[in-house]
C-alpha cells in the first residue's frame, strides 16, 4: 500500500522538530564504548527507512522492558543522516581500491531550528534519535554509502564495536524486522535449550523457501529437539555469543567485487562467508521452529530492490500467528509527498520540506522556473527533484 500526499508550498511548518539531545556515533575514529554489563546487545543495520526503524526500536523497548533485561542497540546507519557526512546516493565502494574508515565516537546537542534547516535528513530520524537517546542507546552512521557490495566492511565494522562489551548475547537484526511478543525470553530459552556445546548461531527467522533445503553448505535442516539444525547463517536475525564474533576476530573478510560481474543481482555475499565459515569450523548453527521476528519491508528493499522484485523474502510460521503478521504487514505503508513550488519561494519551500521528512518516505519536488536545484535538496536519496526548464528528474 501507498500513500500519496500532493502539496503546493505554502509558508509554515507542518510539524516542528523537538530537540534532539546527545546520542549520535558515526562511523570514523575511536569506538563507543558500553559500560556496564547488558544481558544483550542487539545490532541493527540500517538504510534510509526511518518509520521501519523506529517500529524496530519500539519493539526493542517493549521486550526489553518485559523481560526485565538490559538491553543495548547499536543502530549501523549506511549514510542517511546528512548532518554527519555528506549524503551519498551512489556506491563509492564498487571497486576494490584501498579506503579506510575508521571509527569513532559522534555526539550532537540539537539547539537550533537552524541547524534542522541545514541538515535535511537530520528531522527524518527525529523520532529515531529521540529513542536512542533515551535508552541510552548508540547510532553510528558510515563515511560512505557501502550498498551490496560492500556490506562486508559495515559488517566488519560493526563486529569491531562490539569487541569489549560485556554481555551474554549478541543479537543482529535488520531495520525491517519486527518483534514477536516475549522475543528475549523465547530466543534465549531456545538457545539454552540446544545441547550442542559447539553452537554458534540461532536463525530466528523461518522461511519457506529455506525450511527444508541446503543453502550455502551441503547441510539440509534436521530437526533436533525442539530446533533445526541447518547449514548457513544471514547477516542478520539470529543470535550468538563471543563463539562466532571470536571465530571472526571481530571482523569480517573481504567480499570480492568480481562477485557480480556475470550475476549482478546476487546478494551481499556476507550469509554465505558466514556460513562457510561456521561449516568449517565445524561449529553448530541452528533455526527456532517458529519465527521470533516478522520481515515487513519487501515493499522498500534498499539493498537488492531488483533481486527483491521477484524472491521475496518472506515470513513462515510467524510466533505470533497470521492475524498477527498480516496487521504488521499493513504497518506503516509507504507515503509519498508530491510538492510544487516557484521561484521565490524557496524558504517555504526549504520549511516544509524540513517538516514533512520524518512523517514520509519520499518526497517528489517539481521546481517552477528555478535556475539551479537548492543545495538543502541535492544529494538525498529520499527527494526526487524536477525542473520545469529540464522536465525530467534529476
Amino acid at each position: 500500500m501507498v500513500w500519496v500526499l500532493s502539496l503546493v508550498i505554502v509558508s509554515k511548518f507542518l510539524l516542528g522538530f523537538a530537540q534532539v539531545g546527545e546520542g549520535i556515533c558515526s562511523a570514523g575514529g575511536e569506538s563507543c564504548t558500553v559500560d556496564q554489563q547488558q544481558d544483550v546487545v542487539v545490532t541493527i543495520y540500517s538504510y534510509d527507512r526511518p518509520r521501519y526503524l523506529l517500529l524496530l526500536l519500539e519493539d526493542i523497548a517493549r521486550e526489553a522492558d518485559r523481560a526485565e533485561l538490559k538491553v543495548h542497540v547499536h543502530v549501523i546507519d549506511d549514510n542517511s543522516i546528512d548532518c554527519i557526512y555528506p549524503a551519498q546516493q551512489d556506491n563509492v565502494y564498487d571497486s576494490d581500491s584501498k579506503y579506510e574508515n575508521d571509527l569513532r565516537e559522534f555526539s550532537i546537542d540539537q539547539k537550533s531550528s537552524q541547524f534542522d534547516l541545514i541538515c535535511p535528513s537530520l528531522p527524518r530520524f527525529r523520532r529515531v534519535l529521540e529513542i536512542v537517546a533515551t535508552r541510552n542507546w548508540k547510532f553510528f552512521s558510515s563515511r560512505e554509502r557501502h550498498g551490496k557490495k560492500r556490506y562486508w566492511h559495515q559488517v566488519a565494522q560493526a563486529h569491531r564495536l562490539l569487541e569489549g562489551i560485556q554481555t551474554r548475547f549478541f543479537v543482529f537484526l535488520p531495520d525491517d524486522d519486527r518483534l514477536c511478543a516475549d522475543f528475549f525470553r523465547k530466543a534465549i530459552s531456545a538457545w539454552e535449550k540446544i545441547a550442542d556445546t559447539d553452537k554458534a548461531s540461532l536463525m530466528l527467522h523461518v522461511e519457506e523457501k529455506r525450511a527444508k533445503e541446503a543453502v550455502w553448505t551441503p547441510l539440509k535442516p534436521v530437526r533436533e529437539g525442539h530446533v533445526y539444525r541447518i547449514g548457513w547463517v544471514e547477516s542478520g536475525n539470529f543470535l550468538c555469543t563471543y563463539k562466532l564474533l571470536e571465530l571472526m576476530n571481530y571482523s569480517f573478510p573481504r567480499i570480492p567485487s568480481n562477485r557480480w560481474d556475470q550475476r549482478p543481482t546476487l546478494s551481499s555475499g556476507v550469509g554465505s562467508q558466514l556460513s562457510e565459515t561456521l561449516y568449517k569450523a565445524k561449529l553448530g548453527m541452528f533455526l527456532t521452529m517458529s519465527s521470533l521476528v516478522a520481515h515487513v519491508g519487501n515493499e522498500e528493499s534498499k539493498m537488492n530492490s531488483d533481486l527483491r522484485a521477484s524472491e521475496q523474502l518472506n515470513t513462515y510460521m510467524f510466533e505470533d500467528g497470521e492475524e498477527a503478521l498480516e496487521k504488521l504487514l499493513k504497518e506503516p505503508p509507504s507515503v509519498v509527498a508530491t510538492l510544487a513550488t516557484k521561484w521565490g519561494r524557496l524558504r517555504s519551500l526549504q520549511s516544509v520540506v524540513h517538516s514533512l521528512a520524518c512523517q514520509v518516505d519520499k518526497i517528489h519536488v517539481y521546481l517552477n522556473d528555478y535556475e539551479f536545484v537548492p543545495a538543502f535538496l541535492r544529494g538525498l536519496s529520499w527527494v526526487h527533484v524536477y525542473r520545469s526548464q529540464v522536465g525530467t528528474r534529476l
